[in-house]
């Protein structure tokens, strides 16, 4: 639990100082979870634009690097890395759609 909250000076349980992209979610299960959640929601969401509506279309592939960098730093290398590899497998079937 922390004892500030999420205001600049933050400390955990232990008086670690808590980092600003820590959220609040602490279970490596529930930050799994989320990552998964919003890959998967911003994807959805890319796949069901039209290219038509580029401006929509590229906000929402760029938007996907976000989970990709929570893994990295909530996971170091070897999370962000699996989360890129997920992320691409998933756009190698959009590409093979178009």
């Amino acid at each position: 639990m922390m004892t500030m909250g999420h205001r600049e000076g933050a400390t955990d349980e232990l008086g670690h100082p808590v980092p600003p992209w820590d959220i609040g979610v602490s279970h490596p299960v529930w930050r799994w979870v989320l990552l998964i959640g919003l890959l998967l929601i911003f994807s959805v969401l890319h796949f069901a634009t039209s290219p038509h509506q580029m401006w929509i279309h590229e906000f929402l592939f760029k938007v996907t690097y976000l989970p990709i960098v929570l893994a990295g730093l909530w996971f170091g290398l070897r999370g962000g890395s699996l989360l890129a590899e997920l992320t691409g497998g998933i756009y190698i079937v959009h590409i093979r759609w178009q």
